[in-house]
C-alpha cells in the first residue's frame, strides 16, 4: 500500500477515536465539533469511490468498536459466549453501524465530483439523512457527546437528535471548507448558526426554569438496588426475602427524609406478579413484612415498581398460563396499597425479551429457557394518575431502552405528562461505559418533551433530568457482580409542568426526512446535472 494510501487509512481511523472519545464516559466533548474532518479529507481524495467508501466504513467501524465495546460482557454474561466469540460478535455488530458513514461518504462523493457544494452545506444534510434512516439494533445518535452542553441540545424539540447530530457535522464541514477552499462565506454561515442554536438554547432554558418555578414539586426517592445479574430473587426464594427487605428498608428511610413516592428499578420486586392481582394484600408484601403473627408496613407513600407479571387462568390461580408469557411490567401503588395502573413494556429486547419468529414456530419454546427471550409484549401507553392536593398530575411510565426511542418519546407527548418514570436494569454491561451512554441518550426525551425524568436503574445511573435534560442529581455505577453493593437510595424534587407541547411532539421526525428528501435532490441534481453536460459536450 502506498504511503498516500496509509496516510488516508490512518486519518479515516482518527474520525472513529475522535467520535466516541467525545461521548460518555469519556466525555472529551469538544473533539465532536471537529470529529468529521479527517474523514472529509480522506473520502474526498480516495482515488476511486469504492476506496472512499471503504474508508468511510473504516471510520464507522471504529467509532462504534470504541463506543460499543461493552456488548463483549453483555454477551459473556447473558449468552455465555466465550471471550472470542463475544468479541467477533462486536466486531460485526461494528461493521454493521458503520452503514451511515458509508451513505455518507456516497453522497459527498456522488454529489462533489460534479457539483461545487460547500461541505459546510452537503455534509449535515446527508449525515443526519443517514444516521436517520439507518435500522439499529442498540438505537443511537451522535449527538449523545452533547449531552451534558444544555445549551446545545436544545434544539431536539424542534428537530430531536437528528438536528444535534447535523450541528456537530455542519461544525467539521466548516471548518473542512475553511482549510480546503480559502473562503469564508460557507464557515462564516455555519458559525451564525451555531451562534443561533446556543441562543436558542439560552432562551429555551430560560423559559424552562422559569415554569419550573411557578410549577408544583414532588420529592421523589429512587431505590438502586445493586442486585448482581444472575442472582434474579424470583428464581430463589431465599435471595427474593433478602432483595424485597433491603428494598423495603431504603424506602423506609427515603421515606423518613421527606419522600412523597418511591420509585424501584426494572423487575425489581423478586416475585412473579399475577396479573389480576388489585392490592399489595394479594401478594407477599410489597411494602410490608410478616412481623410476629401480622404485616407491618416499613413505609407507605405510593410505591412505582417493575415487576415481571403473568396471565393466569382465573381469579386467584397461581399457575402461569402454558401458552402466555410474562410481561415486563411497572405497577403504580397508591397510598392505601391498591394498584392503580400498570404498564407493560411495548419495545422489547430481541433476543433477550422477545425471540424473532416464535410466533410461526412455537416449537422454540422448547429450544429455549422460559426466561431467557420470551416476554410479551405490552401495545398501550399509559400514564398513572398521582394525587397532588385536590387534583391529579400524569406520571409516564418507561422500562428500559424506551427512553432512548424518540417514537416512545412522541408516543408519551400525547399524554401531556408532568414527570416520565424511567425503570431500568442495565446491570449486565457492569461498570462500562453503557449505562452513562444510556442516560446521555435518555436526556433528550425531557427536551423533547420538557418534562422532568427520573430513573431508577438498578445498577446505575440512576438519576433526576430536568426539562432542559440537565441531570440535576445522580448516583454512580456500580458492577454488583463483581463487588457486592448495597442497595442505596437517592432523593430529589422534581417541577410537575405538564410537557408535551413541543413542535418534535407535534410534528415528528420532520427534520429527518426533510434531509433524506434534501440529500436525495443534491444526488439527483447532482447526476442530472453531470449527464446534461456530457451530452451537450458530445
Amino acid at each position: 500500500m502506498a504511503r498516500r494510501d496509509l496516510a488516508l487509512v490512518g486519518l479515516a481511523a482518527l474520525t472513529g477515536p475522535l467520535w466516541f472519545l467525545a461521548s460518555p464516559d469519556f466525555d472529551v466533548w469538544p473533539l465532536a465539533w471537529v470529529a468529521n474532518v479527517p474523514l472529509l479529507f480522506a473520502v474526498e481524495r480516495a482515488a476511486t469511490t469504492r476506496r472512499a467508501l471503504l474508508l468511510a466504513w473504516l471510520s464507522g467501524a471504529v467509532t462504534v468498536l470504541g463506543g460499543f465495546y461493552w456488548i463483549s460482557k453483555l454477551l459473556e454474561r447473558f449468552a455465555h459466549f466465550p471471550g472470542v466469540l463475544a468479541w467477533l460478535a462486536v466486531l460485526l455488530f461494528a461493521a454493521y453501524h458503520g452503514l451511515p458513514f458509508v451513505l455518507f461518504a456516497a453522497a459527498v462523493r456522488v454529489v462533489r465530483a460534479r457539483r461545487a457544494v460547500p461541505i459546510a452545506l452537503l455534509a449535515p444534510v446527508a449525515f443526519a439523512a443517514a444516521e436517520f434512516i439507518t435500522p439499529m439494533m442498540f438505537p443511537f445518535h451522535l449527538a449523545l457527546s452533547q449531552a451534558w452542553r444544555p445549551h446545545v441540545i436544545q434544539i431536539a424539540d424542534l428537530t430531536g437528535p437528528v438536528g444535534v447530530t447535523a450541528l456537530l457535522v455542519l461544525a467539521s464541514g466548516a471548518v473542512y471548507d475553511a482549510a480546503t477552499r480559502r473562503t469564508w462565506k460557507a464557515p462564516a454561515a455555519a458559525a451564525a448558526i451555531v451562534a443561533a442554536v446556543l441562543a436558542y438554547g439560552h432562551v429555551r432554558l430560560g423559559q424552562v426554569d422559569a415554569a419550573a418555578a411557578a410549577a408544583p414539586t414532588l420529592r421523589v426517592g429512587i431505590v438502586q438496588g445493586n442486585v448482581p445479574f444472575d442472582e434474579k430473587g424470583y428464581e430463589n426464594p431465599r435471595l427474593a426475602e433478602e432483595q424485597l427487605h433491603e428494598a423495603q428498608d431504603v424506602s423506609a428511610q427515603l421515606e423518613k427524609a421527606g419522600a412523597d413516592v418511591i420509585v424501584w428499578s426494572e423487575t425489581s420486586f423478586p416475585y412473579l406478579v399475577p396479573r389480576w392481582a388489585e392490592n399489595e394484600i394479594q401478594l407477599r408484601g410489597v411494602r410490608s413484612r410478616f412481623d410476629g403473627d401480622a404485616w407491618k408496613p416499613r413505609f407507605r407513600v405510593p410505591l412505582v415498581f417493575g415487576a415481571l407479571t403473568y396471565d393466569a387462568e382465573g381469579h386467584g390461580k397461581t399457575a402461569m398460563l402454558p401458552d402466555r408469557d410474562p410481561y415486563n411490567s411497572v405497577i403504580y401503588m397508591d397510598a392505601e396499597g391498591r394498584f392503580r395502573g400498570r404498564f407493560d413494556k411495548n419495545y422489547l429486547v430481541l433476543f433477550s425479551e422477545e425471540l424473532p419468529f416464535v410466533g410461526m414456530f412455537p416449537g422454540l419454546r422448547k429450544v429455549f429457557p422460559r426466561a431467557a427471550g420470551q416476554l410479551s409484549r405490552g401495545t398501550e401507553i399509559v400514564a398513572f394518575p398521582f394525587p397532588l392536593g385536590k387534583d391529579e398530575v400524569r406520571v409516564v411510565p418507561l422500562v428500559c431502552f424506551e427512553d432512548i426511542l424518540p417514537a416512545f418519546g412522541r408516543r408519551a407527548a400525547a399524554l401531556r405528562p408532568h414527570l416520565l418514570v424511567n425503570v431500568t436494569n442495565d446491570t449486565w454491561f457492569g461498570d462500562t461505559s453503557e449505562p452513562w451512554e444510556h442516560l446521555a441518550l435518555a436526556v433528550f426525551r425531557s427536551v423533547e418533551l420538557r418534562t422532568w425524568m427520573v430513573r431508577a436503574v438498578n445498577s446505575g445511573v440512576s438519576a433526576f433530568v430536568d426539562a432542559g435534560g440537565r441531570v440535576v442529581k445522580h448516583g454512580g455505577v456500580f458492577d454488583p457482580a463483581e463487588v457486592k453493593t448495597p442497595a442505596q437510595g437517592i432523593l430529589g424534587s422534581v417541577s410537575l409542568v405538564e410537557g408535551g407541547h413541543t413542535a418534535y411532539a407535534a410534528v415528528g421526525d420532520v427534520f429527518g426526512w426533510t434531509c433524506v428528501a434534501a440529500t436525495i435532490f443534491l444526488v439527483a441534481w447532482s447526476v442530472r446535472g453531470a449527464r446534461s453536460r456530457r451530452r451537450s459536450s458530445g
